[in-house]
């Protein structure tokens, strides 16, 4: 009968698709939020990243002005601590994992310094000894 493809006669499309390796499925916390990730096998950690970075920030998980600086493996009573290269790929980090968890680690800039306080007038001259109280002038009332 001969070899026969079972994309035969369809459009490259499917065949790419058959061809693509399965999706890896990664749970990653920032912030204190669980994310679900599904990537590809040879999409590099620092994709990953920004894509979670950008999703922690539209959700507001994290500021505007934070990022996200690495990812840590961790183990499941925090004792174990591992850093994650960002020149990894999502398949590496699938061997690494090992009953781990993925902890984003979240680098917030310094607060911006307060403007300087605005000039004080000048004190008023010194005088050359202590001037009286005024007192109002009634003379014009015994007139």
């Amino acid at each position: 009968m001969g070899d026969q493809n079972p994309n035969a006669g369809k459009g490259p499309k499917a065949q790419q698709q058959q061809q693509q390796p399965p999706k890896i499925k990664f749970e990653i916390w920032v912030n204190g939020y669980k994310y679900v990730t599904v990537n590809n096998p040879n999409e590099p950690v620092d994709d990953i990243v920004k894509s979670l970075e950008k999703r922690a920030k539209k959700i507001r998980h994290i500021g505007e002005e934070d990022s996200i600086e690495r990812l840590q493996f961790k183990s499941a009573d925090d004792l174990e601590v591992s850093e994650m290269g960002l020149d990894l790929t999502a398949g590496d980090m699938k061997q690494l994992l090992e009953n781990k968890k993925i902890v984003a680690l979240i680098s917030t800039p310094p607060p911006q310094p307060l403007p300087p306080p605005a000039p004080q007038p000048p004190p008023p001259p010194p005088s050359l000894g202590p001037t009286p109280p005024k007192m109002p002038c009634w003379d014009w009332c015994w007139k």
